[in-house]
């Protein structure tokens, strides 16, 4: 039966490369095809048509700025609008969200490949919370779609979360990327919802891992990794 593994953590914490460390060990001794889907394992908010539609409304003038330490200038749909159409647009992603997990998971399952994830539910939940706020809206809605969404619909078989400290976060995302990683105060704010939305699946799933990689080499963090998921296979 295909495995679908899921990496959570915040920005900078080390997910995709363990990813793909763990296709390529997979691979190696367990013989097994694993597919890490496009945009480095990400199913999340503002997947196909959404983002479309997203693109569409911001190049019509429904726009707004959000202005990071670093320098760069992130466009969104602009608040006004999101309020206007709240309910909508939380249904459109997660329509959205459902048809990128069968294009993107389910379709390299049906041909017998393992899935790893470095964005997916709990990323989307945050992402969709996060909109909400922004929006000035009730969180009963999204309340509603995560008690729906964090039972065990997705098949997940392993799910591990990867956290660090923010100045670590910050070393780490700089070495690769040499810009600079989001204010202390939105990673806080993110791993708060996360960890949250992760300690609501112990109720689910038992296959749950958290690893504090802050005072550890990528070595270190890949072992622990890699013995957790290995466990999948040698059951």
């Amino acid at each position: 039966m295909p495995k679908l593994i899921y990496l959570v953590g915040p920005e900078g914490v080390g997910k995709s490369v363990n990813a793909k460390l763990l296709r390529y060990y997979l691979s190696k001794y367990y013989g097994r095809c694993i597919a890490i889907p496009v945009r480095g394992g990400e199913i999340r908010s503002r997947n196909l048509f959404v983002d479309v539609l997203a693109r569409f409304l911001m190049r019509v003038g429904r726009i707004e700025y959000d202005y990071r330490p670093e320098g760069q200038i992130v466009r969104k749909v602009d608040s006004v609008f999101i309020r206007r159409i709240h309910g909508l647009w939380i249904f459109l992603e997660t329509l959205g969200f459902i048809s990128a997990y069968l294009i993107k998971v389910v379709s390299f399952q049906l041909f017998g490949c393992d899935v790893i994830l470095t964005r997916f539910v709990i990323d989307f939940l945050t992402d969709m919370i996060l909109l909400s706020r922004r929006a000035g809206k009730s969180y009963r809605l999204v309340s509603a779609l995560t008690y729906i969404l964090l039972r065990p619909m997705f098949g997940i078989d392993s799910i591990i979360y990867l956290d660090a400290e923010y100045e670590e976060l910050h070393r780490r995302y700089y070495i690769r990327r040499s810009t600079i990683i989001e204010p202390p105060w939105r990673i806080a704010r993110l791993r708060a919802i996360s960890k949250l939305l992760f300690r609501i699946l112990n109720v689910y799933y038992d296959d749950l891992t958290y690893i504090n990689t802050t005072n550890m080499s990528l070595s270190q963090v890949f072992n622990i990794v890699f013995n957790e998921v290995r466990k999948l296979y040698e059951k």
